[in-house]
This record gives structure tokens, sequence and C-alpha cells, in this order.
């Protein structure tokens, strides 16, 4: 039987009855209706931060009173509990409804006496008993807990009932290179000037004995005057393995030159890499002329950075070199002795395992922590197959994988202030409600949904209405991103998961809209708890840490072990690494590892793994001694930290796109997902104003386009952090939630009956479904018909006395009739008629037909003016493959009506049994590379037609898949332009397959050594590329990639 109905079925009978919780009088009791009761007033307050119901009260100033001779049954059992538990009592307060022996609970909300406002008072004729009703215990409980820490793993409550402690999953975690750096100090003891005359000089310098990478083992390096001669002391850096992005710092050089002759010789300071075959030189500093007598020249750096650029890698076998040359013999004196060099190079770290907890559950342990297990949590948001499921959260003491001595006892504590308040409520668009036994945790749009909850659009209204600008969503400046990021971990210039200031084109208020967060979401600040081991307190170990994550499938990891030392064991190879232990690492015994490059290199199976140590099957030609060793291996399935890599195309300005983490929680997205509310303050705004960027902290120009749908929720197409978004582009994204006005308005007739039926439908949907709870309620008004969303303090208030309800809450526009879908019919692959219809009350509208894959996050893949049918074609459609379930509504928004949303249809996806999607794209580096990953998903026969193209000659390309076995290749000779083509076979069968095409151009010119630095005098635009052609031949249907490579080189 439906409750909101029950009121008016004969047969029904009304009872109240107290429910004492625990204590002496424990036990269930029918009581006497109250007196006051039907006169007594209702109030339900609305959160403004989490849009939760902070309270529902019954008898807010008129009291509901119990008479000691008149109702002895209540008064003496609620006497008796006050005087037992005093205001700790647990009384609940139920108002039935009965028919045929069923109870049917009109209120729902499990009202509670609150004894703290427990009044005993001599009446006229006898004493009373005032009370007011409240919520229930739980909610109490979890709203005075709120900021009460306690530890996840916890295995008794705070009302010391045992519980289990929080659920946790294996979390691969990958780190972002890891930068090491070799220390050279002048050496001492050398002569500060020599008189040899030679057209090659430098220094002698000492390596620090902290070096961290490097095969070398000369202490000192450079060229040592001798007696008769210089004698070269061997190169700074040796090699094995690929050393990447190598960078040198000079400080406090200071050195003059003179030659025999008159005049100043002319010298330039090099750093030259020699390999086999190989030289590559390159700039760095040039001399500048002196004018004295005699003239002379000198090189002066007080400090200064120069990275080696293309190529910017030493490759094994290669050495690094620095020298002094002139074209004219010359002689040199060093002025200072505390000159100095560093030499740095990004090392790739291996993925490591830690301990996931999924922030679903690390609220479910809170809240069952704080309430003794009575209540749950839900969230469709959060939950499996939700927008934010794949998230992790942490402590910086526990992310730093200390031993047990060091973290028994404080594991991960946090609150929910800290976790959900403070935290991911800020970041994510969070709310919650309780909803029966149910702590609801969703979005921003859940609480403000496209849904008509109740019509009061028959009542008539009261004098004494408010219709005002809303204050609370007009801000001229908003504050977007985290409190806690790195500033002190080398390179963390490069950061953009930081903090931002934006303004918006509201110029007549000052108003801040602050949503920073205070977990850690920064992955350098990530990284540093990781890598500290140490013993002593991080200034970080209380802090929540937030870690976005991917699902993954055949994930090969790449990364160096540091100073690996290879021995022989039982016959095998033994290998030992202190700096990441194997068993940190998802290595398993079984697994295939290919040592990449260096000594022992090749393809091993593992037969065990024990701390620090692996033991591989490698029996034979084994070279012992310490070496950094680069290690690939497939892991099966994982859950890891997503990258740039996972979902992102077209990354820039990027430190390393395959370990930056949190990229979808950088401040401009976190900005976008906020704009439904504060974007309705700019309602009269035009699509041309701009939200600026006024401080971007650190890295601005950082971009990427999030493209999988996973990421369907952050801001669509291509970002710049740090650039100004137009209006227009915001509200395309995501419309607004209000028009920017609020409303205060009575209306009589409302029974008390009705106003329960009312308040029921909007908080627990209409149905019973909490899908359909909080919508709009259709208000009478003297500006006509409004939607309204119940708000703040005071939302909902009703008098029983007078069957007045009052409304207060943020208007959403004027109600009119939602816009239509009739039907989307598909023509082909990626072309639709759709059909719809509106009202005549959308004069002149816009219409955005919008696609979504679950019903969550829309994408408008066309826009239509002022018409109700439209065929239009689009690629993103070929996204989608035959028997894929596709979702379509439109929105229309005219100047009065912003964002009207239609209903939804459902489309069997048709004509599309396989697609090419273009997964990452790297062009333009390394001077003279390019990349392209693409994926090749569902059912195809296809004949792939590959041209490749090299001017002039000497360039090369190579097609792999990801277990590295070459579908195609090409390589050309020095010298005229080159072109070839092959074709290759390929198929896939109800899989995905995904390859990688790597092309690079020439580094050779008539037979003149081609490089990037503009030391020559002479350059080139040099070129390559390759276009692979899809040939399906059932259909005879293609598609087409393309890459280049395109640089101009010197020579």
């Amino acid at each position: 039987m439906d409750i909101k109905h029950i009121f008016n079925e004969t047969g029904v009978k009304k009872i109240y009855k107290l429910i004492v919780v625990s204590g002496q009088y424990q036990g269930d009791y029918i009581i006497e209706k109250p007196d006051g009761w039907s006169s007594a007033d209702s109030v339900v307050n609305i959160d403004d931060e989490l849009f939760n119901v902070k309270d529902f009260i019954i008898g807010d100033n008129e009291k509901i009173r119990f008479w000691q001779y008149a109702m002895p049954e209540a008064f003496k059992l609620i006497y008796n509990v006050y005087q037992e538990q005093r205001g700790e009592a647990h009384v609940i307060f139920k108002w039935l409804a009965v028919k045929d022996g069923v109870e049917y609970d009109l209120l729902q909300d499990n009202f509670e006496i609150n004894f703290n406002k427990y009044s005993f008072q001599s009446g006229k004729s006898m004493p009373k008993i005032e009370i007011e009703l409240i919520k229930s215990e739980a909610r109490n409980k979890l709203a005075n807990r709120e900021e009460t820490t306690i530890d996840l793993f916890d295995t008794k409550d705070l009302d010391e009932n045992v519980i289990t402690p929080v659920n946790t999953f294996t979390l691969g975690y990958k780190k972002g290179d890891k930068n090491l750096s070799n220390f050279y100090s002048y050496d001492i003891s050398q002569p500060s000037s020599t008189g040899f005359n030679l057209n090659d000089h430098f220094l002698s310098f000492k390596r620090s004995d902290e070096y961290e990478f490097g095969d070398n083992t000369n202490e000192y390096a450079g060229i040592r005057p001798g007696v008769t001669h210089p004698v070269d002391q061997g190169p700074f850096v040796t090699t094995n393995i690929t050393l990447k992005k190598i960078q040198i710092e000079i400080s406090n050089m200071h050195l003059k030159f003179k030659k025999q002759s008159a005049g100043a010789p002319v010298v330039k300071l090099f750093a030259i890499v020699i390999g086999i075959n190989y030289r590559q030189i390159y700039a760095l500093e040039p001399s500048v002329i002196v004018v004295g007598s005699p003239n002379y020249s000198e090189i002066k750096i007080d400090y200064k950075k120069y990275p080696l650029i293309d190529p910017e890698n030493l490759q094994p076998g290669q050495s690094l070199y620095f020298v002094f040359n002139s074209d004219t013999p010359f002689s040199y004196e060093c002025l200072k002795t505390n000159t100095s060099i560093q030499i740095t190079t990004n090392m790739e770290s291996p993925l490591v395992k830690t301990t996931g907890i999924r922030l679903i559950e690390g609220l479910k342990q809170v809240v069952k922590n704080y309430t003794a297990s009575s209540l749950n949590v839900v969230s469709k948001f959060l939950g499996s197959g939700g927008t934010f499921f794949n998230t992790s959260i942490s402590t910086g003491v526990y992310l730093r994988g200390l031993g047990n001595l060091y973290t028994a006892g404080q594991k991960i504590k946090t609150s929910m202030k800290t976790m959900l308040t403070d935290g991911a409520a800020k970041l994510l668009t969070l709310g919650f409600d309780i909803i029966g036994s149910d702590v609801v945790v969703e979005d921003l749009r859940y609480f403000f949904k496209d849904i008509k909850s109740y019509d009061l659009s028959k009542k008539q209204y009261l004098a004494g209405y408010e219709i005002e600008p809303d204050k609370d969503v007009t801000f001229n400046s908003l504050l977007f991103g985290s409190k806690k990021y790195s500033t002190k971990i080398k390179d963390d210039i490069r950061n953009f998961i930081t903090t931002a200031e934006f303004s918006t084109p509201i110029t007549t208020v000052k108003n801040k809209f602050d949503k920073q967060t205070d977990l850690i979401i920064d992955e350098y600040k990530i990284q540093e708890l990781i890598e500290d081991k140490s013993s002593s307190t991080n200034d970080n170990d209380d802090d929540l840490v937030m870690i976005d994550m991917v699902e993954l499938v055949d994930y090969w990891d790449t990364g160096v072990f540091e100073n690996t030392f290879h021995s022989e064991d039982g016959g095998n190879l033994l290998l030992t690494c202190n700096v990441t232990p194997f068993d940190t690492t998802m290595i398993q015994v079984g697994t295939e590892v290919q040592i990449t490059e260096g000594i022992n290199a090749g393809t091993w199976t593992v037969l065990d793994v024990s701390g620090n140590k692996i033991k591989l099957s490698m029996n034979f030609g084994i070279t012992a001694g310490t070496s950094d060793t680069p290690i690939k291996y497939k892991i099966s399935s994982l859950i890891k930290n997503r990258s740039l890599n996972d979902g992102f195309s077209a990354p820039a300005f990027i430190r390393n796109p395959e370990t930056a983490t949190n990229a979808r929680h950088n401040p401009k997205y976190h900005m976008a997902r906020w704009f439904p509310f504060f974007g309705s303050g700019l309602t009269k705004k035009k699509e041309t104003d701009l939200i600026k960027v006024t401080n971007y902290k650190n890295e601005a120009k950082a971009s990427m386009w999030a493209r999988t749908q996973d990421l369907a929720y952050e801001l669509s197409g291509p970002i710049v952090v740090g650039a100004d978004e137009p209006i227009g582009r915001l509200r395309a994204n995501s419309q607004t939630l209000f028009d920017g006005q609020t409303i205060k308005i009575s209306y009589h007739n409302v029974t008390f009956e009705e106003f329960i039926t009312l308040y029921e439908n909007w908080r627990y949907g209409i149905g019973g479904d909490r899908m359909k709870s909080r919508g709009y309620i259709s208000l009478n008004s003297p500006v006509g018909l409004l939607d309204v969303y119940p708000f703040g303090d005071g939302a909902l208030s009703h008098s029983r006395k007078n069957n007045v309800l009052t409304i207060k809450g943020k208007v959403k526009g004027r109600s009119v009739e939602d816009p239509v879908l009739l039907s989307v019919i598909q023509i082909n692959k990626n072309t639709l008629t759709v059909n719809f219809d509106y009202t005549a009350d959308y004069v002149n509208p816009g219409i955005d037909i919008q696609m979504s894959v679950d019903g969550e996050n829309w994408t408008t893949i066309h826009t239509a003016y002022n018409t109700k049918t439209v065929t239009f074609s689009e690629d993103l459609l070929l996204n989608f493959l035959t028997g894929n379930i596709v979702k379509f509504r439109i929105m229309v928004t005219t100047p009065e009506f912003y964002g009207r949303i239609s209903n939804v249809l459902d489309i069997g996806w048709q004509f599309n049994d396989y697609r090419i999607t273009e997964v990452r794209r790297t062009e333009n580096i390394d001077c003279g590379y390019s990349e392209l990953v693409f994926d090749i998903e569902g059912t195809a026969s296809l004949d792939v037609e590959w041209t490749f193209n090299s001017s002039p000659g000497g360039g090369n390309s190579t097609c792999l898949d990801y277990n590295g076995l070459e579908l195609v290749s090409f390589d050309s000779l020095y010298g005229p332009d080159f072109t070839e083509v092959k074709n290759t076979p390929l198929t896939v069968a109800n899989e995905i397959k995904r390859f990688e095409i790597r092309v690079r151009n020439t580094d050779n010119f008539a037979f003149n050594p081609l490089n990037c630095q503009n030391t020559g005098t002479n350059s080139i635009v040099v070129i390559a590329d390759v276009q692979a052609k899809f040939n399906n031949t059932v259909t005879a249907e293609e598609r087409i990639l393309f890459i280049q490579a395109t640089t101009i080189k010197y020579y």
C-alpha cells in the first residue's frame, strides 16, 4: 500500500508509539496522542555545504506535551527514562497507520525524543513534560562525531563493539622517474694553470662518493696537467644502460685563456658523448673576449644548467667527457678553485605494490565505527562501476610502507571531516544524506536532479514572498586545487597538480568560492612519501592521500633496479637489489622478465622471489658485478595509479606522461566539476565571457585531453591547465543547476499529510526510488510558475495549526514542459537522424544532441537551432561497436530556459564490428622521433597498407604489438628521398589488440652528421612519416592513421 494514499483509506487506525532502546525500561509502548500534535510545527534544515538534511524537527516552536494525569502512561515512561539516562536517553517516536494488522510508518525518519530539550514544568492543573522530536540517534552520532579520529583498521568501534577492519586490495603504484645525480668537485691538488699550448684542455674533478649512476670506476675525471703532458683521467660517466634526459649543472667556473701570439683565443666549452662508431658534440658555453694588455678570453659561469638536447640520452656503451676547444693552441689559468659540476639523469622507477583502500570502503568504515554499525554507506557515484569507484585513499605514514615496528596502532587514522567534508567532498563535488539505514554519498548533480518531486502550481501563495538574487552562487573569484603540494622536491616546479585562482566576469560583488581540498593529490608529494623509509616523523604522516586508479590487463612494466648485484647461486643468476626489493614489486615466481640492457641481458623465467633477491633461469655465461639493471615484465591484471597514458591523449609540458598521477584532479578539471553550481551565478553572462586564470601555481602550460569513457565526467576536449576558459565551453560541458535567484514563499491549505507526502517524494524519491529523489517543486508565484529546489535552513517549514507550508530555496527556472526526444534512427556507423519536440515556450532554441554510455556523463555531439529534426554525422560515434547500448537525449536552451533536458532513449548500436582508437600520440621529440599507440577492438579481417616516406633517406620506422612482436618495419639508406609500401594482414576476433608505430627521421645528409643544436652553418628540414591504411577485406571500408616526424637539423 502506498503510504501517501493511506490517509484516505477506510478502516485505518492511527497510533503513536514510543520505543525505548535500552535500559531498565527497554521495550515498545503504545501511548496516547500527544497534546499539541495537531498544532505542532515542523521544519526541515538542509546543509548548504554537503546538501544533507541536517534536521527535521517536529515541535520546533509549538512543543509536544505530555500531561501527568491526562496521559499517565506516556508521562511516567518519559519521566522515568529521563531520570535513568538524562540527555543520553534513546527513545524513538513512531506515528503509525494500521490497517488489517499491518503497520505503516508515516514519518519514516525514525524521530526520537530530544532529551536535551526535555522540560518538566508545572501546568495550570497538573505537571507536564514538553519535548521536541529530532532525527535518530545514529544520525546524531554521525553528526556529533564528525571530527573524531578513528583507525580504519580498528577491530572495535567507538562504542566498544567488535567490528571488522576496512577492506583492502593490492595497488600497483608507478612512481615518477627518479632524479639521480653525480657531483664532481674541483681537484684542488691540480695546478691552477698550464703552460702547455694545446687545442684541447680541461680540468680535473673528483667524483663524490655518493654518486648515483654510471658504470665507470674512475674516482677522478677530466684532464689533469702533467709534468710533460696533460693526463686524461677518464670519462665523467660511462653507462651500459640507457640514461635518459642528461642535464649538466656548472657552478663557480671562471677561467682565463691566452695564446702565444697576439690576440685572444676563441674557446668553447663542449660536452662530448663517445661510443663505438659514435661521437656527438654539444656546445655548452662560448668564451668572451676581454680587451686588456694583452687581450685574453674567458669563460665565467656562476651557475647554469645545460640539458643535452637531440639526443638527450646516453646509450649503452657511451661515455660523457668535457673539453675546452679552440682552433688555435692556447693555455689557461683557473681563477676559481671551488668549481663544481653536477650531472643528472631521470631513471624510470619500477612499479611497486602497496595497499589500497577504495574511498567508498573508507567511508563505510568511518560510518560503521561512528554509529555502532547501524548505518551503511551506498553510492552510485563511488560504488562499483561509478565515476570514482577506482579512487584509493591512504595516509602518509601508511603509504611510506614502514614496518610494523613503526605503524603498529597507527595505520590509517582519519575522520569523517577529514575524509569527506574537507577532503573528497570539495574535490569530487560530493554531498551526503541519510535515508533509512543508509548514508547516501553522491555528487552534486544527484542532489539537484531534473525531476519534478511535487506540484504546488495550483496552490494559492500568501503575501510576504521574497525573490532575490542568489548571493550564495555569485562569486567574483574562485579557488581550486589542493592546499598541500610539493615545494621541496627537485624538479617539482613542473608540477601541475597544485592550486589555482580564477576570476569570473562578476564585478559588483566580492565573494570567493573556495573548494581547495585538504587531500594530498600531488604526484611529487605522493612519491616523496612512498620513498621515505626513515623512522623519523614526516610532516604529512597524518594527512590523507587520494590516488586515481585504473584497472588494466596485460600491462608491461619497465623500470631500473638501481645498484643491483649480479651473482651466481646454485648455477642460476641471482639478483640482489636493496633500493627496490623485488618482493615490493609484482614480479612473481613463473613470470618471464627481460633484462633489456647491460650485463646478463636476455629473457629469463623467475624461479624464486625472496625479499631483495630474485633468482632467474639464466644458467650460463653469467657476469657478476653491480650495475643498474633495467627489467621489463608483463602483469596479467592489476589496479594501478592512472597515468596520462591511461585514457588521456596529447600530453604536453608534463614531466613524464607514463607516470604522471592524478592528472584528472588538476585545478582546471576541479573547477569544471563545480561549474554547475557557481555557473548558476553567471546565467546572464555571455558565452564569450571568460573564467580567467589569475594565478596557477607552477606548470601552467601542462595540457592534456581526457578521451576514455571512464574520464567522461571531466571537461571534454583538450585543455591547458593555466589557460582561460570561455563560459560557453563550460556550459556546453555541463548545464548549470539554478537560474541565479532564490525564493521564499508560503502556501495555505497544505495539510500536514500533504506536507509529509511532498517531503517523502522529495527526500526518499517518487515511489521510494532514491534515484528519483531530490528533484524540484513546481510553485505558483507572482512571476509565474517556477521550479524550485528546497535549500538551506528552513528549506521546508509547516504549521499544522494554520496548514501553511513555507518553501525556501534556489530557483531552477520558470516551469515549462520538458522537451521530448521522439526517435534516434541510425543511418550508418556515424550518421543519425534525430526527431524531437518542444512547446512554443521555447523561442528560437538551441538544441544539443547528447550521448552517453552510463547515463551519468553526457557529451554533446551536435547542435541544431530552431528545428525539430536533424540528420548529421559525427566521428565520435565510430567508437561504439555493434551491440553497444548508447543513450541519447537532447538539451534545449533559450535566453529564458537554460539546459532543459528531455527523456532518454537507449539505442542498440549497429553497423560497426570494429574500431580503431588512438591511445597516445607523441611527435617530434628526441631530435626527430615520433610514436603513435593505437588499439583495434572488435572483430575484423584487415589488410593494412603501410606507406613509409623518408626525406632525405636514412629514416626508419617499425610497428610493434604490445607483446614486442614486430608487425612491419622500414629502414632506408642515407641518400635521396625514400618511399616504400608494404602490406600485412591483421585480424581481431572479439578482442583488443594494442600497437605502437615508431618513426625516426634521418640523422645524416650528404654524408654530414645532423643534429638539432644550431651549431652548424647549414640547416635542412628532414621528414619521415608513416601512413597505415586499414582495408576491411569484407566491406572494403578504409580507415587511416598517419604519423610524422619533422625536424629542422643542422650540419
